[in-house]
């Protein structure tokens, strides 16, 4: 299409001052268009992405110290135990021998460029979409981050945490949670079959899980299970059993 060459003459002088309000008030309107904010664009501050890169490499690496400082208001505030009977073991699992010992964990973790407004949430506060390879596939997914101003850094409001459960059932009447370990653990956790904990939080990864009671129990199941723990999905583990153990 040609250009337009239609010329508009001017029918008054606009001023310096004039011209420099309409280009802040057209870049303010721009910003709120796309979901930025100028009072969140601050650019003495990191770029959100770097939290979440921290965040993605400490646990492609096997650093569960440094993922779990960074992600441990998010994992409060995702497993809030109040009134709960039966509460989750947050830390048991994140530690830096449980993820080193996995058999994989993530790789080549990719934070995007972007970031989004977070819907219903205030200008600091927004969504980082990243990707990792895990298992022989490419996985997608977001967390949400905070500009801290005290902290003056960004913090996660989301983790990457996956709850594990392992149970032994003789039917499916007849369940019960079973005593299991894990590369990285000096001994087998051995849950109250009544009382838990239920599940237990690990970082996304590829584990073994052994069975923790008498094997001689097992009816038909290995006794040690490969399990991909993912952030998309809880990872279960179920070991078949002749007897239930807590009746062996």
């Amino acid at each position: 299409m040609p250009a337009d060459t239609t010329t508009l003459k001017p029918t008054r002088h606009v001023s310096r001052a004039a011209v420099g309000g309409l280009a802040v008030a057209l870049i303010a309107s721009a910003a709120a268009l796309s979901g930025c904010s100028t009072s969140s664009g601050d650019d003495s501050r990191p770029a959100p992405q770097t939290v979440v890169e921290q965040y993605l490499d400490a646990i492609a690496d096997g650093d569960a110290s440094t993922a779990t400082a960074l992600d441990a208001a998010a994992v409060a505030t995702e497993n809030d135990t109040t009134g709960k009977d039966t509460p989750p073991d947050l830390t048991t699992l994140r530690t830096d021998a449980v993820l080193t010992g996995a058999d994989s964990r993530i790789t080549d973790p990719v934070a995007d460029d972007g970031d989004e407004a977070e819907p219903g949430a205030d200008a600091d506060t927004r969504r980082v979409g990243f990707s990792f390879a895990l298992d022989g596939k490419r996985h997608t997914s977001s967390l949400v981050v905070h500009w801290d101003d005290k902290a003056d850094t960004w913090v996660l409001q989301q983790s990457l945490t996956v709850a594990l459960s392992v149970t032994a059932s003789r039917s499916k009447a007849e369940t019960e949670l079973a005593a299991f370990s894990l590369r990285g653990l000096t001994e087998p956790i051995d849950p109250d079959p009544r009382t838990g904990p239920l599940t237990y939080l690990v970082y996304p990864g590829v584990y073994t899980v052994s069975a923790g009671f008498d094997t001689a129990l097992l009816a038909g199941s290995a006794d040690a299970v490969t399990v991909a723990a993912l952030p998309t999905a809880d990872a279960n583990v179920d070991f078949t059993v002749s007897t239930l153990p807590s009746q062996g």
